[in-house]
């Protein structure tokens, strides 16, 4: 494993400020699952498990980059936040000490290995918001927010072995290209009513639209799977979130409080396998409202 971090803070007057933040690790697992063959015996644990038959490497790698811009105003300060994040991983698992778990009888001496040639995660952000200086009788922060995210698994599946069905090296791979774009509009407000009473108050609008392309790389057996056929699938969501809450301190060392809130979360894209119809190809966001 390596790990590297570095920041940088420059501030050219007394109202700029910029800060550069980066960030990167890189991991190299020979065994993933830590079940060496010869010395992992999975059968102590359960007598129908198989042998381990080789080893589940793993590589991963990450990069982050974040730019930070604050400027006071005087009566408010402005900043601006910027961030990268890139990720790639290969993967190869054995799964062949659970192959009778999956096939039963027929699973026996088989193989069965999960692997992904590669999977790409690029993530882009930007968050712009003006907030109000000082202790004041009203304090607020207005704001917007952007997120571009890609994601890429590539030739990732089954290669699956099974003697007692005639059945050599079948294989269901796919490639998988997702895309999810969103932004966002935000204000709150905390507005002291008494000395002893305030009232927090803001809203938030939220707008996504996902896109997902599954291609299938290999023609299945086992899956039903056919080289060549892609299932694309498309989602969008919005939603406004208000919250209001109020805050009671009569003195330094008692405060009561009351809050409602809604919540939203996004929906997405589900992986839908062959044969499969109850698996939806997409699902809708959920909305919660929450009092405290």
């Amino acid at each position: 494993q390596t790990d590297a971090r570095a920041a940088l803070r420059w501030t050219p007057s007394r109202q700029l400020t910029v800060d550069l933040a980066y960030s990167h690790q890189s991991l190299d697992v020979n065994n993933g699952w830590a079940t060496a063959p010869g010395v992992f015996q999975p059968s102590t644990l359960d007598p129908a498990m198989q042998a381990v038959r080789e080893l589940s490497p793993r590589t991963s790698s990450y990069d982050q980059r974040s730019l930070t811009v604050s400027y006071d105003l005087g009566a408010s300060t402005l900043v601006g936040v910027a961030s990268w994040f890139g990720q790639r991983r290969q993967l190869q698992d054995d799964y062949t000490p659970v192959a009778t778990k999956f096939f039963g009888p027929a699973g026996t001496g088989g193989t069965v290995t999960q692997s992904a040639q590669r999977i790409d995660v690029d993530v882009q952000t930007q968050e712009l918001r003006l907030v109000s200086n000082g202790d004041r009788a009203l304090d607020w922060t207005l704001g917007a927010y952007r997120k571009d995210d890609e994601r890429l698994q590539d030739r990732s599946g089954f290669t699956i072995s099974l003697p007692a069905l005639g059945l050599v090296g079948d294989q269901s791979f796919a490639t998988v290209r997702a895309r999810a774009k969103a932004w966002a509009l935000f204000g709150d407000i905390d507005h002291a009513l008494t000395p002893t009473l305030s009232l927090q108050a803001g809203v938030r609008h939220y707008d996504s639209d996902i896109t997902q392309l599954i291609r299938f790389d290999t023609t299945s057996m086992i899956f039903g799977t056919v080289a060549g056929v892609e299932r694309p699938s498309r989602g969008s969501a919005s939603a406004t979130s208000p919250k209001l809450g109020l805050r009671w301190q009569p003195s330094g060392g008692l405060m009561v409080w009351a809050r409602v809130a809604d919540g939203f979360r996004d929906g997405g894209s589900n992986y839908q396998a062959p044969g499969y119809a109850e698996i939806v190809g997409d699902y809708g966001p959920e909305k919660i409202r929450a009092y405290e």
